[in-house]
């Protein structure tokens, strides 16, 4: 049975290391503030991102061209202040963010403005041509949009499946209900469409890695940011899937390596993974 980490105030159950997210907002983008190791994991991310979308297409990875996102529909879960938005939307996607907390949100939109207006006023001193790299719209504009809105209450504005793809990085850890977090999703994704998640495997590794040095040790994350008995291993986020009718496409392990000070692939999954899923044709299961 899946585990269920519900954490109540009164009748409102509330985001798992909310606080330390509400603290720290307006740091999302310095690179060497309380963010930094998300910071050093986007490139990862990014190109896990692309492998796997181009295996969702049936296409050779190196045949994705700039913008290799043209036209597709992407939400974005857990956006925080955009660090994974952006980048999608610099790739043509149609970028949807969303996060629980409004703090989060306004600095997130406050990066995307002046993002947006560097790039105008470059195209501007190039006299009003479209200069090169700027894919994601008409002269650096951004075709992203962000919600300050929960994934459930998002969920109930909207009509049905509408996003060919959903990511959700590092943050399903954070939520009440799993198997909840990704039905709300199942409603959203359009069939035949792509789920990437990445999160943290329930283990004595991840105890010590993940909490112990990162937070208590090493200071690299803030303290509290992580519960541990609300990480999730392979197996019961499989089930899910399962439930859902969705169909595990990839689990990649991903390790911090201190002697290059980044992030790289591993084929341990005892801590960090990503993990990749296909919603089916079919009417799922719940």
């Amino acid at each position: 049975m899946l585990l269920n980490f519900t954490q109540k105030t009164g009748h409102m159950a509330r985001i798992i290391g909310e606080q330390t997210f509400h603290d720290h907002a307006e740091a999302w983008w310095d690179e060497k503030g309380p963010f930094g190791m998300l910071h050093a994991l986007t490139p990862l991310r990014l190109s896990w991102l692309r492998a796997m979308w181009a295996r969702h297409q049936g296409r050779p990875e190196k045949s994705l061209v700039r913008p290799w996102l043209q036209g597709v529909h992407v939400l974005d879960i857990g956006t925080g202040g955009g660090l994974l938005a952006e980048p999608l939307a610099r790739q043509g996607a149609h970028v949807t963010g969303l996060d629980a907390l409004p703090q989060n949100v306004d600095t997130a939109r406050a990066h995307q403005a002046a993002e947006e207006a560097k790039a105008v006023a470059k195209a501007g001193a190039k006299a009003g041509a479209r200069s090169e790299g700027q894919e994601g719209g008409e002269k650096g504009r951004l075709d992203l949009t962000y919600h300050a809105l929960s994934l459930a209450a998002y969920r109930k504005q909207r009509p049905g499946p509408m996003f060919d793809l959903i990511v959700a990085f590092e943050v399903i850890e954070h939520t009440e209900d799993p198997l909840d977090f990704l039905s709300d999703i199942d409603d959203l994704l359009k069939p035949g469409g792509l789920c990437l998640l990445s999160t943290l495997n329930r283990t004595v590794a991840s105890a010590i890695k993940a909490i112990g040095l990162a937070e208590y040790v090493l200071g690299w994350i803030p303290k509290g940011t992580h519960a541990w008995e609300a990480f999730l291993t392979p197996g019961e986020l499989a089930h899910c899937a399962d439930t859902l009718n969705w169909e595990v496409m990839d689990v990649q392990g991903v390790d911090y390596a201190p002697r290059k000070k980044a992030w790289i692939f591993s084929k341990k999954i005892n801590t960090n993974y990503f993990t990749a899923f296909l919603k089916n044709e079919k009417e799922s299961l719940r």
